[in-house]
């Protein structure tokens, strides 16, 4: 699967996306997993890693300013609730780790990837090919 040149990183990309890209295409190569096939997928996850590292730093930002701390701010109508930054991120998050996972780049991912590969020929029949046997 290892493709010999990396894909065009699409112009569209955030700066906080365009950084998530080039850093899953360069663990994809690296593995050998990396397939021009991906590319949406790819572009897909890298948006969510922008969203989620641009939400997390207004919801850090934010924070800073107001002296708040944790997860929780005051709501317009006076009631605690989540500071929406920390929601969007959240969000961002819980999405990208079923892609993650996919892409074999999370722990349990990677070794239901590589359990795939190691699976061998998908032809019961190919060691006997191999060995000069005869094939019905």
């Amino acid at each position: 699967m290892k493709q010999s040149k990396r894909p065009r990183k699409p112009a569209h990309l955030s700066p906080s996306a365009a950084k998530a890209w080039d850093s899953v295409v360069k663990s994809l190569d690296d593995a050998g997993t990396l397939s021009a096939t991906d590319i949406a997928a790819i572009t897909l996850l890298a948006e969510l890693l922008g969203i989620a590292a641009d939400a997390y730093t207004q919801f850090k930002a934010a924070a800073n300013t107001a002296g708040q701390i944790g997860t929780v701010i005051k709501q317009p109508n006076g009631w605690p609730g989540p500071h929406p930054q920390w929601s969007i991120y959240q969000k961002a998050i819980a999405q990208a780790k079923g892609l993650l996972a996919e892409f074999g780049l999370t722990p349990a991912g990677r070794a239901k990837v590589c359990q795939e590969i190691d699976k061998g020929p998908a032809d019961p029949f190919a060691d006997l090919d191999a060995e000069g046997g005869e094939r019905a």
